[in-house]
């Protein structure tokens, strides 16, 4: 970019993308007044200027040649240089060629005209109004007296000015077409020099409703414009100009009107773009003015951007480097001079290398110049750590310290006051680089998207410096700024923070910083930051500034020494108190300084706003009302700014405002003209689109309606009645129109309407032929259609049956009786008839009939052949099934019987009897037969037979040998089993003789025992004995108190007892659980010892 005193004409000169960039507007289009014409050379050239410019009329144009009457017509354009690597368009008129002696022919430079479609820009799709819906227009212009001209052959009515044409148009504008074909109306917001004012949006050749005065019309004026419609139906325009903090224009006005044959480039057809830029000196008008003729302006640059922008305003900045000129130095190992030649070494040793970027260009990394596209461009330098470290490592010069300062003393002289203390203004535009932007390297960068202060936060990337007093080398305070892990920090306190913190949505994207410091009261400095283009700090507060030492050299190289002020570049991050430090990458558009402190001042830019549908939109009334969705598209060039949206029509209809407030929709009930519009506010200014609506009424076409079925429809009456469902489906081209369906009564038949009443059923109850009808009417006209139905007698279709089981079947006659149960399954092709079943006798058996009578259970009592047959009628015909059943005698099978427990049993006949039960267990394979059971009676032993008679109780009471019987009948076949029983005489009865509590010891419990049993209460355990035998120890056959004293005799003095018998039972021969013979027990034992 050039400098930035964009505002300040006498500060030097400026681009727009400068003008742009820095303000805080990238302009979607920029022509920079830069490079060789395109098609220069060329007679009549359709492809003009940058490339982007297209011929403006179809005769007497630009003859493609530079300026000068010994080349081609006089007149015409040429690119002039301006020092300083600036440039500009020239354009001369010298009036009508052709009148000259001799004439000169098509193409003789009449014309001077060029349009630029934006279209270029913002897409084929964009076809609104951009006058309309907001644009902001940026031009810097200075007219020419004659000295600038060719020889010609009439005096110029104003060597420094140029009058509109008579069409309203000036020498530069922007205008937009309303819509239709080529050639249509536009709307244009010129601009012109004349009689020593600025004129803008012309009312004649020389009046304008614009009118602002200028000093000097040869100097450089910067033009600043903002159009777009307002609520009245005009157009507010602001305008700013050179160094105004305010709008030095701003109110409605009326934009003149005219019309264009812009060309494309391959010159194929002419049309009116919906919005283009104009250059255009073509000042003979139809004769009706013989001052016209002649004129000649430069121009530095024309952009636009879609919406209206407002700049911050410079105060005029005392330096400003925008990274536009070749590096000087480069190419030259160590250059003392550096950037614009105004910048010096601020290191002795591993600075820059002079080479530009890329390892295979001297050391890694470095500065270059960068082109950023649209004529602007930008300073890149890309720390890639200590190049001494790799291998093999790179000597001094080595790019480790990519650092240069420059001195405030060229612009301010002697001033050797700190200017951090008295006040200076600090502005710059930088981004961050990711790794794609870096050469390879030899270590990971700890963060790609950020570069960290120095050691202790002194020195940033980007800083403004000030010493203190002294010798070269002294202590130096430093403004510092740096981007860092998605912040812009500034005023360092370590690698990471700074005082000044604030965030950033994308450090890959331009941020443009405006910073001012002083000294506070309190020592410490107060610093404020604004940053791209807003209106509110993003910070402000005191904070302690960090100190550093640097070593700025001369430009011979000759001392080393610290400025009194300096604005700084350094990207040296090789500190050694930190390994991650290393590398990183900026790039920097411009740097600005200005004694003094200035704030920007803020001009509220008007919101944008467009409605779609744009209008003009035509609606058709077909109902009671029709409605239309309207969405307003808004923005705001000013950051943060709160819009609020308002809708209105005219005349009155209803809106139903949506939310967002950005939709609505209308509804309209009558037919007429309407404006719906829609206007945003951004608290300061409103500006309003409105979209015209034509409501007309509705020109109706019939509906159209079709029946389903839509016959012929023939119908068998099979029943009482017959019945079709018939559905009309209706439509109707006209929208919002109400249909409604009637159906036509059908002579002999029933109509039951449905609902809806799209539906109808029909019921026919006789033969015949029918017409049934409907009608569809939308209240305008009414349509019928019909279908024919033809009912007809049913003809008749024979049921059918079958019997399940279908037979043969086989029964056996086991019993008294044997039954079968049989179903009827039926069917009937003929819908709609009744079906009755009937079952035919069976002779020799019973049939019962079930309900439904489709089922029958067939009895049988005799043996022989039968035939079941049932018959299904369907009240015309009538159909029969037989199923043949044979009954056969029942086979006989023998019952089986088996005795439990089965044997052979051995039992001992210790007592007066024994007894055994037992259990028959009985069956027959053969169904229906009644099983009797018989047991016989046994010699010697008494058979008890239970209930049922299956089980019975022997009780034997002698001994022997015996066999159980029983028997089985089933009436035809008996069938007995038995069992063998061995009774054997007892062979003596286990006694633990003085055992009484029956523990199996002896102990002096069985003495208590005893005792017990004599003495005892009745809830003595030992009242019922376990076994008094063993309580007999004297073999007396009765228990009393001596056997109590016998056992004790045993237990304590030695003495014996007697057994059952008779023997005698020591302390030395022990007693136990012995066996005695049965006769010899005489006493009961109901717990046998042996247990």
């Amino acid at each position: 970019m050039c400098v930035l005193t964009v505002l300040a004409a006498a500060a030097g000169l400026c681009s727009a993308a400068d003008f742009g960039a820095f303000f805080g507007t990238d302009f979607d289009y920029l022509y920079e007044g830069d490079g060789p014409l395109v098609g220069a050379g060329t007679p009549r050239p359709a492809v003009r200027i940058d490339g982007t410019w297209a011929r403006a009329t179809g005769s007497d144009e630009w003859d493609g040649l530079g300026l000068g009457a010994a080349i081609g017509a006089p007149g015409g354009m040429d690119i002039i240089d301006l020092g300083e690597g600036n440039s500009a368009l020239r354009i001369v008129d010298q009036g009508d060629p052709r009148d000259l002696v001799p004439p000169y022919a098509d193409p003789c430079n009449r014309k001077l005209a060029s349009g630029h479609d934006c279209a270029t820009e913002l897409g084929a799709a964009y076809t609104d109004a951009l006058v309309d819906d907001g644009v902001t227009l940026v031009f810097r212009v200075r007219m020419l007296d004659n000295s600038a001209l060719d020889p010609f052959d009439q005096p110029n009515p104003n060597p420094v000015g140029y009058q509109f044409q008579s069409s309203g148009k000036g020498p530069i504008y922007i205008a937009s077409r309303n819509a239709g074909p080529a050639n249509d109306i536009n709307r244009t917001l010129n601009f012109t020099i004349w009689n020593g004012n600025l004129l803008g949006a012309s009312t004649g050749r020389q009046t304008a409703q614009i009118v602002i005065p200028l000093a000097d019309v040869t100097q450089w004026t910067t033009v600043w414009a903002s159009c777009a419609m307002a609520e009245s139906g005009k157009h507010l325009v602001r305008v700013w100009i050179n160094d105004s903090f305010t709008p030095v224009f701003e109110g409605e006005v009326t934009l003149p009107t005219s019309t264009e044959d812009l060309r494309l480039p391959d010159d194929t057809a002419n049309y009116a773009p919906d919005n283009y830029l104009c250059i255009e000196m073509e000042q003979t008008d139809d004769g009706a003015d013989a001052t016209y003729g002649r004129g000649a302006m430069d121009i530095d640059y024309i952009g636009y951007k879609a919406g209206t922008s407002s700049p911050w305003h410079s105060p005029g900045f005392d330096y400003t480097y925008d990274g536009d000129a070749p590096l000087i130095g480069a190419g030259t190992p160590r250059s003392a001079v550096r950037l614009d030649g105004k910048w010096r070494r601020l290191s002795g040793s591993d600075e820059w290398d002079g080479s530009g970027l890329g390892n295979a260009v001297g050391a890694p990394g470095g500065m270059e110049i960068v082109d950023l596209g649209g004529g602007d461009s930008a300073l890149r330098i890309v720390d890639q750590g200590d190049p001494r470290d790799l291998v093999p490592p790179f000597a001094d010069p080595s790019n480790r310290k990519l650092a240069s300062g420059h001195d405030c003393a060229t612009e301010l002289g002697a001033f050797t006051d700190s200017l951090l203390d008295t006040g200076v203004t600090f502005v710059f535009k930088t981004r961050v680089l990711d790794n794609s932007s870096l050469d390879p390297f030899d270590q990971p960068n700890p963060n790609p998207l950020g570069y960290q202060f120095q050691q202790y936060g002194n020195k940033g990337p980007i800083y403004f410096g000030s010493r203190n007093a002294g010798p070269a080398n002294d202590v130096n305070r430093t403004l510092n700024f740096t981007i860092w892990n998605g912040r812009l920090l500034g005023a360092g306190t370590g690698y990471q923070t700074g005082q000044i913190d604030i965030p950033l949505s994308d450090v890959t994207a331009w941020t443009t910083v405006w910073a001012t410091c002083a000294l506070a009261p309190s020592g410490k400095h107060l610093v404020t930051v604004w940053v791209n283009g807003s209106d509110a700090p993003a910070f402000q507060g005191e904070v302690t500034l960090p100190t550093a030492t640097e070593d700025l050299r001369l430009a011979d190289d000759t001392a080393g020494y610290s400025a009194d002020n300096y604005l700084c570049l350094e990207l040296e991050q090789t500190d050694s108190a930190d390994p991650t430090f290393g590398r990183g990458a900026i790039d920097v558009d411009y740097i600005s300084y200005k004694a003094g402190v200035f704030t920007p001042v803020f001009v509220n830019a008007t919101p944008v706003i467009a409605l779609a549908p744009a209008g003009p939109v035509e609606l058709e009334l077909c109902g009671a009302s029709v409605s239309q969705a309207f969405i307003a598209t808004i923005s705001d060039p000013d950051a943060g700014q709160a819009l609020t949206v308002a809708w209105a029509v005219a005349p009155d209809a209803s809106i139903a405002v949506g939310d967002p407030a950005t939709n609505a929709t209308v509804t309209f009930s009558a037919a007429g003209e309407y404006d719906v519009t829609a206007t945003v506010s951004d608290g300061e200014d409103s500006v309003s689109a409105t979209a015209h609506v034509t409501v007309v009424e509705c020109p109706n076409t019939p509906p159209t309606i079709a029946l389903d079925p839509a016959g012929p429809v023939e119908l068998e009456l099979c029943d009482v009645t017959a019945s079709q469902t018939f559905v009309a489906t209706v439509t109707d081209p006209d929208v919002g129109q109400t249909l409604n369906v009637a159906w036509s009564d059908v002579p002999g038949a029933t109509v039951t309407v449905g609902d809806p009443p799209t539906s109808a059923i029909v019921t026919f109850s006789a033969t015949g032929e029918y017409d049934v009808a409907a009608t569809v009417f939308d209240g305008f006209a009414a349509v019928s259609t019909t279908a024919h139905v033809s009912v007809v007698e049913c003809p008749n279709t024979p049921p059918t049956i079958s019997i399940d089981p279908a037979g043969p079947v086989s029964l056996e006659l086991c019993g008294v009786e044997v039954s079968q149960t049989f179903v009827a399954t039926v069917a009937d092709p003929d819908a709609g008839q009744t079906l009755s079943v009937a079952w035919s006798d069976v002779p020799g058996a019973v049939i019962t009939v079930g309900d439904p009578a489709t089922t029958a259970v067939v009895t049988f009592s005799a043996i022989g052949e039968y035939n079941v047959a049932a018959t299904v009628f369907d009240g015309v015909e009538s159909v029969t099934a037989t199923a043949h059943v044979t009954v056969a005698e029942c086979p006989n099978t023998p019952p089986t019987i088996s005795i439990d427990p089965a044997g052979p049993l051995s039992f001992e006949l210790c007592d007066a009897a024994v007894s055994q039960t037992f259990t028959a267990t009985i069956a027959d394979d053969d169904e229906g037969q009644t099983l009797t059971v018989a047991w016989a009676d046994v010699p010697g032993a008494t058979v008890a037979v239970g209930d049922p008679p299956t089980s019975a109780v022997v009780t034997f009471t002698a001994a022997g040998e015996y066999d159980i019987g029983a028997t089985v009948t089933d009436g035809i076949a008996t069938v007995g089993t038995a069992v063998h029983v061995t009774v054997a005489a007892c062979s003596g009865v286990p006694v633990y003789v003085g055992d009484a509590n029956c523990s199996k010891a002896l102990d002096i419990a069985d003495a208590i025992c005893i005792l017990g049993y004599l003495f005892g209460p009745e809830t003595d355990a030992c009242k019922s004995p376990c076994c008094q035998a063993q309580m007999d120890t004297n073999d007396s056959n009765v228990v009393d108190i001596a056997d109590a004293i016998r056992l004790l005799s045993y237990l304590f003095a030695s003495g014996d007892m007697l057994a059952p018998d008779g023997s005698t039972i020591t302390a030395a021969s022990g007693s136990g659980c012995n066996l005695y013979p049965q006769p010899s027990v005489t006493l009961p034992c109901a717990q046998s010892c042996a247990e």
